[in-house]
């Protein structure tokens, strides 16, 4: 009885052991292909970033569908069609990123932008007055309506909007450098530096 007790138990123990190697190799698979994915991401931003527009492409179709970066890497091809001047397809892109993720605000922007090439000037304007409501301090917006003034000719409120584009950058650098000067105060560098990149950055933009 103890004898068949113990067979039974061998063989659970061993259909167990064989499941959780499958998981273990299940798990091993996916990491690799995030992995892989993350390179590919990784390396297509580095040919963005020096104009390589081919080479970046090439990177971009290799990312699956299933993969972690897939919508990054189709928010990086719409940006890349955008400065090709393929408005229509950028465009497009970019109403399906913001069908999987309405909060995409990037995706957004740029989905504006490319309204204001195409000339939809009524559409990219009623966007922007939704995107005013829900953040009033992003500089970004008042550019993107600028850019539409500037389009429509209406000198006066391109002006006026990059005066209120100006002014919410300068608050923000305020605010990264306060941030900055209570982390160095609190002996906590890598955060003070943290915001001092931040602040940099958007002087960059």
């Amino acid at each position: 009885m103890l004898k068949k007790y113990l067979i039974i138990k061998n063989k659970f123990a061993r259909k167990i052991f064989q499941i959780s190697l499958i998981f273990f190799c299940i798990n091993l698979i996916s990491c690799n292909k995030a992995d892989e994915s993350e390179k590919k991401y990784s390396m297509a931003v580095q040919y963005y970033l020096t104009k390589d527009f081919q080479n970046s492409l090439l990177l971009i179709e290799q990312i699956k569908k299933n993969d972690s970066y897939y919508y990054l890497s189709l928010f990086l091809k719409a940006k890349i069609l955008f400065f090709k001047n393929d408005y229509h397809s950028s465009y497009s892109l970019c109403k399906l990123i913001l069908k999987k993720n309405q909060n995409f605000i990037e995706a957004q922007l740029l989905l504006i932008r490319n309204l204001i090439y195409l000339e939809l000037f009524s559409e990219a304007e009623r966007i922007l007055k939704t995107e005013m409501q829900i953040n009033s301090t992003d500089w970004r917006i008042y550019y993107l309506y600028s850019l539409l003034f500037k389009k429509k000719n209406l000198l006066d409120c391109q002006l006026e909007m990059l005066d209120k584009a100006e002014s919410c950058i300068k608050k923000s650098q305020i605010i990264y450098d306060n941030y900055s000067s209570i982390w160095n105060q609190l002996e906590l560098y890598d955060k003070a530096v943290e915001y001092q990149v931040k602040k940099n950055i958007l002087i960059n933009k």
